[in-house]
């Protein structure tokens, strides 16, 4: 009965150990690709430049004035809209 206890224990620790090993084995692999994949064939960053408007589009106020009358179920009222990137 001990014995089937000890090579059951036994067996159950190198499965575990054999596991974490080979999850580790991944998890590095994974590092090294990313690493290798950024090093020779970086993402080129694109500089984004905002447009000016000076004032929102007839479809952006038609949204906000009817998000305003489903939240406040119809006692809210917009008096002013513009726009606070400039």
């Amino acid at each position: 009965m001990t014995e089937n206890l000890y090579t059951a224990l036994f067996l159950m620790v190198i499965g575990m150990i054999s596991v974490t090993t080979i999850l580790l084995f991944v998890v590095w692999g994974g590092r090294l690709l990313i690493e290798v994949t950024n090093k020779y064939f970086p993402i080129e960053e694109k500089s984004i430049q905002a447009e000016t408007i000076d004032e929102p589009s007839r479809d952006i106020i038609a949204a906000i004035v009817a998000t305003v009358d489903v939240v406040t179920k119809g006692k809210g009222k917009v008096k002013n809209v513009k726009n606070l990137n400039k």
